[in-house]
């Protein structure tokens, strides 16, 4: 059983790792369900047919969340973070009531998507292992309710602490990349759709819109580009509670004609978007590791990253990409000239990230993962 808050609501790179792997495990002959998060008592925004899925209904408090994330004055970013704990509580306490009560309930594994206060429950109370998967680094409170969980898994740099910090056997596991749907295709068709110049050199960015990725740092990097070299176009692809705040900050600048914003985008045709770019953009805060950095270099892009968490270990500054400061806005702005001046370097960059890309699959992930919950299961393969 597979828990994931936000699954039914909106993906991010913890949502997209838990179906590909759940994807390749049932491939594999195992049984995977999952529960999943929905807003209130509305229909479901993301569904996951799949699987068989149960939609937990809850309160969704999280962009309030990140609207006091982004306040200067640390009162008000204790309020955001009691909220974003009221918001996961609420979940939790459903899936657990759920858990409690289901005659269905034959698993024997409960996989979780960060969430170890939940595992915590389940451990205690229904005497079934759980295993937390970590995305980020785990808070103080987060280190003491996993040091109840049975089995704990690292992800790109939440790894050291997770395994320092709570058990000394975490497993540490990267996403895996499908290289045959992520592959370079025709570059003109979204850039006539989007209208934009087709002697442009886009940039794009694949993410959610929360403070946490950093973009009003990226567009202040592209308005001191624009004042040099106004062929340079941003296309931001995704959406979240920072969209409208962003785009107001683009018209204020007068920075329409060189930034677009295309929202949510079906995840089969997001590889069309990496296809109209000649470079990915990623200015994160942090990044645990950041699967549409895998993306893109399967896409044949350079690539442009902050120095923070897991991207400087996949990307080396000046061998397949730049990494710059992600507070430096003139480190961001000669990183942006550099790539738009530089179309051979950019072309021959992305052929090696294409190649760099090969090593990582959501097989061989998976294949990891199930090893390693047989052996501490002892279950023997069937």
């Amino acid at each position: 059983m597979i828990v994931n808050r936000l699954m039914g609501i909106r993906r991010g790179g913890g949502e997209y790792f838990d179906y590909y792997i759940a994807r390749e495990l049932q491939k594999m002959g195992n049984e995977v369900k999952f529960i999943i998060g929905k807003k209130g008592k509305s229909d479901v925004d993301l569904g996951l047919p799949d699987f068989g899925t149960v939609y937990i209904s809850t309160p969704y408090l999280r962009d309030y969340y990140y609207w006091w994330e982004e306040k200067r004055f640390r009162p008000l970013r204790i309020i955001g973070s009691a909220i974003l704990d009221l918001d996961l509580y609420l979940f939790e306490k459903r899936v657990f009531d759920y858990l409690k009560t289901s005659d269905r309930f034959e698993f024997d594994l409960v996989q979780l998507c960060g969430l170890p206060r939940l595992g915590s429950w389940i451990e205690e109370k229904l005497q079934v292992p759980t295993s937390i998967i970590w995305h980020g680094e785990p808070s103080k409170r987060g280190i003491r309710w996993g040091k109840q969980c049975s089995f704990h898994v690292g992800i790109g740099a939440a790894y050291p602490r997770v395994r320092d910090y709570i058990d000394s056997n975490t497993l540490q596991l990267e996403p895996g990349i499908d290289t045959d749907v992520f592959v370079r295709r025709q570059k003109t068709r979204i850039r006539d759709l989007l209208n934009l110049n087709q002697d442009s050199v886009v940039f794009i960015f694949v993410g959610r819109l929360i403070p946490v990725k950093n973009l009003p740092f990226m567009l202040e990097g592209f308005y001191e580009v624009l004042k040099e070299n106004s062929k340079v176009h941003l296309l931001i692809v995704g959406d979240g509670p920072g969209r409208k705040s962003l785009m107001q900050f683009v018209k204020e600048k007068g920075m329409n004609k060189n930034v677009t914003f295309t929202g949510n985008i079906e995840r089969e045709k997001v590889v069309d978007y990496y296809s109209a770019a000649d470079v990915f953009i990623i200015t994160s805060k942090y990044e645990s590791f950041s699967l549409v950095v895998l993306e893109a270099m399967s896409c044949s892009l350079p690539l442009i990253v902050s120095s923070s968490g897991w991207l400087p270990r996949l990307i080396k500054d000046g061998e397949n990409g730049k990494v710059i400061d992600p507070d430096d806005i003139c480190n961001l702005k000669e990183a942006i000239l550099f790539m738009a001046n530089n179309k051979s370097w950019r072309d021959e960059v992305g052929k090696r990230n294409r190649n760099f890309a090969f090593q990582y699959s959501w097989g061989k992930s998976a294949f990891k993962l199930i090893s390693f919950y047989r052996e501490i299961l002892k279950i023997e393969k069937k």
